[in-house]
């Protein structure tokens, strides 16, 4: 997905729709951002390249007032892409998609699909230039359908070869101590906002 975003075959993106559903399991001691968010900030980080600089969030529960089971969360990152973000432990069926919105073409990132887990739609509108602006043409564009070969390969095998190759070969981790500390302070302020009934908080520069 990474290699396909930097490659620009998607265009200048525009914006990044997420959704991490399931039914249960209700965590006694964190709330749904905490469980579900961490994979998914991590994975926008290191797919587009560049920083959060604010967000919004709301969150509410319902088994349990005061842990939060939905989320709905606005990130806004450099280049003025925004993440929408929506997080659930009462939905009826497991979800995890990731819809990536590019002025050429449509990514569809599907965890729950192991045969076909990325889709590449050959999908897009444009405004027409035209005298009268008060109704301007669109032209939309529907083409193919296309899904890379993705190896069916153990993650968390993976992850833990990459990490003893760092160590051998002397290299920086793709997930290492300053990329976890950025998710960690996304989360943190995402409590923050939620506290605050949805007021946008500034990121530090540093993340």
């Amino acid at each position: 997905m990474k290699q396909i975003i930097d490659s620009g075959e998607l265009g200048e993106i525009f914006y990044i729709r997420a959704e991490w559903l399931n039914l249960g399991l209700l965590q006694p001691d964190v709330n749904v951002v905490w469980d579900l968010a961490p994979h998914i900030i991590s994975v926008i980080n290191y797919a587009i390249g560049i920083k959060p600089i604010s967000l919004n969030a709301k969150a509410e529960g319902h088994i349990r007032k005061e842990i939060a089971e939905i989320a709905q969360i606005q990130v806004k990152f450099e280049k003025g892409i925004s993440a929408y973000l929506t997080f659930g432990w009462l939905e009826p069926k497991k979800t995890r998609r990731l819809t990536i919105v590019g002025s050429k073409k449509l990514l569809v990132f599907d965890l729950t699909n192991g045969e076909e887990p990325i889709k590449i739609y050959d999908k897009s509108v444009e405004m027409i230039q035209d005298i009268d602006t008060r109704q301007p043409k669109m032209n939309y564009k529907y083409g193919d359908i296309n899904s890379p070969s993705v190896k069916n390969i153990e993650a968390l095998n993976t992850m833990c070869r990459h990490f003893a190759d760092c160590i051998k070969n002397n290299q920086r981790p793709r997930s290492d101590g300053e990329s976890g500390l950025s998710v960690i302070k996304v989360l943190e302020s995402i409590d923050k906002s939620v506290r605050e009934k949805g007021r946008e908080i500034i990121l530090d520069k540093d993340i």
